[in-house]
């Protein structure tokens, strides 16, 4: 079982879900994807984001990417 970074957003078929963690100012931000197989949860990939963008939620995930709003309220597709 895997530590959570922060609230997750289930896919549809609530198979996987992201994470975003809120960093302190002396951490990045991290992403995280998992996937609930056999009953457990398993980190499935830690998509990267752009270095000039602070994600502040996310709105949709499916098995293979998701989309995720900034700070600036621009929409992001990230595929991991």
């Amino acid at each position: 079982m895997d530590t959570l970074t922060g609230l997750p957003v289930f896919s549809e078929d609530m198979r996987y879900f992201a994470c975003i963690n809120n960093p302190g100012t002396d951490e990045d931000q991290r992403i995280q994807v998992c996937e609930i197989k056999n009953h457990s949860v398993q980190t499935v990939a830690f998509p990267n984001g752009r270095a000039d963008t602070f994600i502040v939620g996310i709105r949709c995930v499916s098995k293979t990417e998701m989309m995720a709003k900034d700070s600036r309220g621009k929409y992001w597709k990230l595929n991991f």
